[in-house]
């Protein structure tokens, strides 16, 4: 039963994509030629650096591999991305199990969104709000920008080759991630702006609800509407969530006049129905219950045996074959786009 609700949900969703921008509604001004200083990587190394980094994020969650749940999600990412500047980034999007409300991104394109913060949203509208912000990450090459200086100070790295140098590079790199300095918070704040306005303008182009994504923003950060003003930014009592609020409205008040009118989506009903058979999937059961070829229990137990391969950073379960182990839980938590 969940299987057929799940595709009549995809077939109805690709019938409402509309089939050309919303009027007037103009691209992203953050989305802007970076020099290569500030970024080393092409489009295809930096999806190669994706794969690298993909490998930690393998080793610390898990990937609910259900194609079928999946699909919705990937075709909300497809709509957004049908209405962005063209790239030779790879874009996928993943549905995870994760303790928090959350969702982040890595360099490449690839989009990974917990089970939990789908449940948070009320509708297709405030998913996508969240899948925009997380390509707007990666759109500005935040991820990539990040990598270039930390290639640099850890390194002295100033340039990469073939894929292979990118896997070795970013492997060196885990090895030594300690020597690098922590980012500031106004450096993370400003991230996250950036990629809050990508995801305004996306959101218009695309035919979605705008108002849709501060609503979820204030749901989810518990603002009750509370954007701060100059007075609270004179005393310095304005948090950064009231600022993203804030500068989201901002963002939403620059597009022109017609550009938030936005195309019907899927009906309530029929998210809910998604909605629930992502929540209710059993997919995890298997790495969960120990008993999947890349369960937890049974990584730990490779862990255990192969304490000496581990030192050099291999392990059976990643993607290629090899991963650097040693810092793993550093390089997701640095590069997990909190919400």
């Amino acid at each position: 039963m969940v299987r057929h609700s799940v595709l009549l949900f995809a077939l109805i969703l690709v019938l409402n994509v509309p089939a050309s921008p919303q009027q007037n509604c103009p691209l992203p001004p953050s989305l802007q030629s970076i020099p290569p200083a500030e970024n080393i990587f092409s489009d295809q190394q930096e999806v190669d650096l994706g794969d690298a980094m993909a490998e930690a994020v393998a080793l610390r969650v898990n990937i609910i591999q259900n194609d079928e749940l999946t699909t919705h999600l990937r075709e909300l990412g497809d709509r957004l991305i049908h209405y962005l500047p063209p790239t030779k980034l790879n874009f996928r999007f993943y549905l995870i199990d994760l303790p928090q409300v959350n969702a982040f991104s890595i360099a490449g394109g690839r989009v990974y969104v917990s089970r939990k913060i789908v449940a948070f949203a009320h509708n297709d509208d405030e998913l996508a709000g969240v899948l925009a912000h997380e390509l707007g990450h990666i759109v500005t090459h935040q991820s990539a920008i990040e990598m270039t200086r930390a290639f640099r100070e850890v390194l002295s790295a100033t340039q990469v080759g073939s894929r292979e140098d990118v896997f070795q590079t970013f492997h060196q790199y885990v090895e030594n991630v300690s020597r690098q300095r922590h980012r500031s918070r106004g450096e993370v704040e400003k991230h996250q702006i950036v990629a809050d306005q990508v995801s305004i303008y996306a959101l218009a182009r695309a035919g979605f609800n705008v108002q849709s994504f501060p609503d979820f923003w204030d749901r989810f950060a518990e603002l009750h509407g509370k954007a701060g003003s100059w007075v609270t930014d004179l005393f310095g009592s304005t948090t950064p969530a009231q600022h993203r609020l804030r500068d989201m409205i901002k963002s939403m008040g620059a597009l022109p006049p017609g550009c938030t009118d936005h195309a019907t989506s899927a009906n309530e009903t029929e998210f809910k129905g998604w909605q629930a058979a992502v929540v209710d999937s059993r997919t995890s059961w298997a790495v969960r219950s120990g008993r999947g070829p890349c369960s937890f229990a049974r990584i730990s137990r490779r862990r255990r045996v192969n304490a000496r391969k581990q030192r050099r950073g291999t392990i059976a379960c990643s993607i290629s074959g090899r991963m650097r182990t040693r810092s793993s839980r550093q390089l997701l938590r640095a590069y997990e786009r909190r919400w």
